[in-house]
């Protein structure tokens, strides 16, 4: 296993509430998939994942808690997608990908 993955601990559950637990600074980023509203081509068995997933909209408070866990919150979006507006007013950065696309936000003061 390469050095970084060893590092990478999952927290299942639903975010805000897993989050929660987490000491402030307890994690170097944060990473949320949130389900996307219109889906899009998937492998054979993802829509029983998606039948079973949380579909929480990404809220404000959730990206507050996000960013009092960890110094940078990455939160994954459709290709293309505008930011989301729990995202908004903040400094973003925006990473496009082929099928999905990013936007990164980080801890200010």
């Amino acid at each position: 296993m390469a050095p970084a993955a060893a590092r990478i601990r999952l927290h299942p559950g639903r975010c805000r509430d897993v989050l929660a637990e987490i000491e402030p600074d307890g994690a170097d980023a944060v990473f949320l998939a949130p389900m996307f509203d219109a889906p899009r081509a998937a492998p054979p068995g993802y829509p029983l994942f998606r039948a079973v997933a949380v579909h929480d909209p990404l809220d404000r408070a959730t990206v507050a808690e996000a960013l009092r866990v960890a110094p940078r919150l990455a939160v994954k979006v459709p290709a293309g997608a505008p930011v989301p507006v729990a995202l908004e007013r903040r400094r973003l950065e925006h990473v496009e990908g082929r099928a999905v696309d990013y936007w990164v936000a980080r801890r200010t003061g």
